[in-house]
């Protein structure tokens, strides 16, 4: 009886705009049929109510649509549906360059601690700090007895035997990193090759260059070292070359800069040769004589 009674209105609304043209109308009306009969609710969000969407076919008011499949889940993150934000980011690369991705978030300030997101510049075994992290020392590298008592007697040197194959002369302790940069294991410091030679006014370019390339996989760290810890690198065993060859192939037996400038005078900082293993003061000129080499660190 019902199917009649729809029967007989679908001919009296035909009767009523025309045969032909009413019979068009109505099938253009008519929603789709599927197979089996069942009608589809939507094919855009405009066949659904303001501030719902169309998602395989229906509509809803709530979730998302996640790849054509509907997600009762708030999120579609990378084709999943997900009860959390999605992450901004999964690798560095995903962030603009100068910045790192930390726990799924973009930043250009601070550091990533054990994945945790730290606005302090340092993070020390695992905790955010803003003072640099506490270091070993390492010890002189002079292993010959000159006379009773003397430093070849003490530290790193004596207490800690190199291990085959050697991981530095004595009691230092070096690991490659790829990209030609040496990691000090002893002080936790990252050392990049030789860099080359420059005046003072040119070295900030030489570090920006090494952060923005993402020198060695470090794109925010690269800097000058202090005076302390480009000594630390000195082994005293020798002179010509006052460093670890083998780890250090590329620093020439001459002045390098260090990032800490002298008290006593603003235009000159200190620096350390690697000939002789001595500090000293260099000038921040422009004249013959006043470039030097440069090597940088980041912790």
């Amino acid at each position: 009886m019902k199917k009649m009674i729809f029967l007989l209105g679908l001919l009296l609304a035909t009767a009523a705009v025309g045969p032909e043209l009413g019979f068009a109308k109505l099938v253009l009306d008519m929603p789709p049929i599927l197979a089996g009969g069942k009608q589809t609710v939507c094919t855009t969000d405009a066949n659904c109510a303001s501030g719902s969407f169309c998602c395989g076919g229906t509509c809803y008011s709530a979730g998302n649509c996640c790849n054509g499949t509907y997600c009762a889940a708030a999120y579609c993150c990378s084709g999943t549906c997900s009860s959390t934000i999605c992450p901004e980011c999964t690798t560095d690369a995903n962030c603009a360059s100068g910045s790192f991705c930390c726990g799924g978030t973009c930043h250009s300030t601070g550091n990533c601690c054990n994945s945790t997101y730290c606005a302090e510049a340092y993070c020390c075994s695992g905790t955010c700090s803003t003072a640099s992290c506490p270091t070993s020392l390492n010890d002189t590298g002079i292993v010959s007895h000159l006379s009773a008592n003397d430093d070849s007697y003490y530290g790193r040197d004596v207490t800690v035997p190199d291990p085959t194959p050697s991981d530095g002369r004595a009691g230092f302790s070096f690991a490659t990193v790829t990209g030609g940069c040496v990691h000090d294991n002893v002080t936790g410091l990252t050392w990049s090759p030789d860099k080359g030679l420059y005046y003072w006014s040119g070295i900030d370019p030489v570090v920006t260059n090494a952060n923005n390339t993402g020198l060695c996989g470090e794109t925010t760290k690269w800097r000058l070292p202090t005076v302390k810890e480009l000594v630390s690198i000195v082994s005293y065993h020798t002179t010509g070359k006052t460093v670890d060859t083998t780890f250090f192939p590329t620093i020439q037996g001459t002045w390098y800069w260090t990032g800490t400038s002298s008290y006593a005078a603003s235009n000159t900082a200190w620096g350390v040769n690697f000939q002789s293993g001595q500090a000293g003061t260099l000038t921040k000129g422009t004249l013959s004589g006043d470039n030097h080499q440069v090597i940088l660190v980041h912790d």
